[in-house]
C-alpha cells in the first residue's frame, strides 16, 4: 500500500497511475488500484489491518517483525517458502519505505517440524543479511535472547546500563527489551 494525502492525489494522480503501471510491468508489484475516495481508501486499510487478525484462524503462527535491506525485503519470504514446502503458508507483509517486514509462517498446528525449518535460519538470515531481529515491534519476550544476532555484545551491554539508568527497579517492560544475562547485577550497574 501506498498511503498519501487526497491533496496530493488530486495533484499527482497521473504520477501514481504511471508509478503503479511500472511497478507491475516490472514484476514489483502483480496487482494494484488507486482509491477513488477516502471511504475507499479506509476500506483497503482495514483489510490491510486485518491480515494479522485473520492469519490467526488458520491455526499456528510463528511471527517475525524482522528490519532487512529493502532490495531483500522478499528474498526471505521465497527462501522460507522453498524451506517449509508445503508444510506451512508463507506470508510476508511489511514498509518498503523502511524494510520491516512481517513474516508470518502459518500452519494448521504448532510443530517443532516447522519450527525446525524456521529457527535459526530466519536469524542467520536476516544476521547474514544485515538485518535486525526486531523491527517496529522490539524484540518482546520470546526473542530477547536472540539479539545477538543483530546486536554486538558491547552494543548489548551499552542498551543494558542505558535500560538500568533510566529504569533502576526494571518496572518498565520487564524482561521485554534485553536478555537476562545483559541486566544481571553481576554485569555491573
Amino acid at each position: 500500500m501506498l498511503s498519501t494525502c487526497l491533496m496530493l492525489l488530486f495533484f499527482c494522480r497521473a504520477k501514481l497511475e504511471a508509478f503503479l503501471l511500472r511497478s507491475m510491468e516490472d514484476g514489483l508489484v502483480a496487482d494494484g488500484v488507486i482509491a477513488q475516495d477516502i471511504s475507499q481508501a479506509s476500506n483497503f486499510w482495514r483489510i490491510r489491518e486485518g491480515i494479522s487478525e485473520a492469519s490467526v484462524k488458520v491455526g499456528a503462527v510463528y511471527k517475525y517483525d524482522l528490519s532487512i535491506p529493502v532490495e531483500k525485503l522478499y528474498d526471505i519470504v521465497e527462501e522460507m517458502r522453498s524451506r517449509v514446502g508445503d508444510t506451512a503458508e508463507v506470508l510476508g507483509y511489511g514498509h518498503l519505505g523502511d524494510g520491516n517486514l512481517h513474516l508470518n509462517i502459518l500452519s494448521s498446528k504448532y510443530s517443532d517440524n516447522i519450527l525446525a525449518q524456521i529457527e535459526p535460519f530466519v536469524y542467520e538470515w536476516t544476521a547474514g543479511h544485515r538485518g535486525s531481529i526486531s523491527a517496529e515491534h522490539g524484540l518482546g519476550l520470546m526473542k530477547a535472547e536472540k539479539i545477538h544476532y543483530s546486536k554486538s555484545p558491547e552494543a548489548v551491554q551499552l542498551m543494558a546500563s542505558i535500560k538500568k539508568l533510566m529504569d533502576p527497579n526494571s518496572i518498565l517492560n520487564p524482561y521485554k527489551v534485553l536478555p537476562q544475562s545483559a541486566l544481571s547485577p553481576e554485569q555491573g550497574s
